[in-house]
């Protein structure tokens, strides 16, 4: 799945069982520019993500649950807040069998 500037609302159980080998991100999100200003995207699960991956991990063979990156969609070199909102009581990030629950990508910023 992938998002742009943009909300997602989990209100099911989630569980993420792709192969290590293949490298899969189940969520991928990052801001997005727009005439009335940037945007970053909001995850809010509202029940059980769960990243449980097969196959063997490596250093470059990874299960990635949800990836936020903060540039900005179509802006190189403009960043912006994605929130991974995890208040409601029945929220629960899960991980196993070496997979990443949740991935954040920050640039930093040299003045």
């Amino acid at each position: 799945m992938y998002l742009a500037g943009s909300k997602w609302i989990g209100n099911a159980p989630v569980t993420f069982d792709s192969e290590h080998e293949k490298g899969n991100v189940y969520i991928y999100a990052q801001g997005l520019r727009t005439p009335t200003g940037d945007l970053g995207s909001t995850l809010t699960p509202k029940a059980l993500f769960k990243v449980s991956p097969n196959g063997t991990a490596s250093a470059t063979d990874r299960t990635i649950g949800v990836y936020l990156n903060t540039e900005l969609k179509g802006a190189a070199g403009s960043y912006v807040s994605n929130t991974f909102d995890m208040s409601n009581v029945a929220t629960k990030l899960e991980v196993d069998k070496k997979g990443i629950g949740l991935y954040a990508k920050k640039m930093l910023h040299h003045l």
